[in-house]
């Protein structure tokens, strides 16, 4: 508790274990590493600092591939779900993060195959998602979630991108592409959700966004939204 950890160059499995790395308090490097076959969650943070998690592959994991309680996480350039090879390898949930989460980061990961969502972020301020392939790859094959490919709810704020360079790209998940039922949603700009930059269909199976009390500072701009099974924005106002 309160002490470092870091994780380099190391493979961790064990389906027998309750987790495969878990952390309470203080600071969590992990660069490089594979994390899979764990029986619960492969990274489990609460009461941390703040964790970094880079070009690792976290696969195969029977709870969340990564959860977070509280501090601020950075994930970057890692596979959540997908194996080396390119395979759905899924965790139970791709990420999630949640409670009083601050300043998150998820960038330029490859979040595909998992059982259910992609990403969950329920509660915490400044969360940032961009550069992310959400239920696809590089290559944009059919990688989908087996639920939305992000799941947004509670009091939470939310950016999804804010310029071309950097966009989400959201296909084939089984049901929405952004799913939110948080009070503030913020800004999703400049994204690709059900269709390629090529203009090919990659449909997520209900809508591409679907915003169920997200009604206060929500902007929606700049995204390219097509093939999704039943529309592409769907906004429901419940008052």
């Amino acid at each position: 508790r309160g002490d470092s950890l870091i994780i380099n160059k190391c493979h961790i499995s064990g389906a027998q274990l309750e987790g495969g790395v878990g952390l309470s308090g203080g600071y969590l490097n992990i660069d490089s590493t594979s994390i899979t076959e764990n029986a619960e969650n492969g990274i489990y943070l609460l009461n941390y600092g703040s964790a970094i998690v880079t070009n690792s592959v976290i696969t195969k994991n029977g709870g969340d591939g990564i959860s977070a309680g509280s501090g601020s996480i950075t994930l970057k350039n890692n596979r959540i779900g997908v194996d080396g090879k390119g395979n759905a390898a899924g965790n139970r949930i791709g990420v999630n993060v949640y409670s009083n989460t601050t300043g998150s980061i998820i960038e330029d990961n490859i979040i595909a195959g998992n059982d259910s969502t992609g990403i969950i972020i329920n509660g915490g301020t400044t969360n940032v998602i961009k550069g992310n392939y959400i239920g696809t790859d590089k290559d944009f094959n059919n990688l989908g979630n087996g639920s939305d490919g992000l799941f947004i709810g509670g009091r939470c704020s939310v950016t999804f991108q804010s310029s071309l360079d950097s966009a989400n790209y959201i296909g084939f998940n089984k049901k929405h592409g952004i799913y939110s039922q948080a009070m503030t949603l913020g800004n999703v700009s400049f994204n690709y959700i059900g269709v390629t930059p090529q203009g090919d269909p990659m449909p997520n199976g209900k809508y591409g966004v679907y915003l169920e009390t997200s009604r206060s500072y929500t902007t929606i701009k700049g995204n390219l939204i097509g093939f999704n099974g039943e529309g592409g924005v769907h906004y429901e106002d419940n008052n």
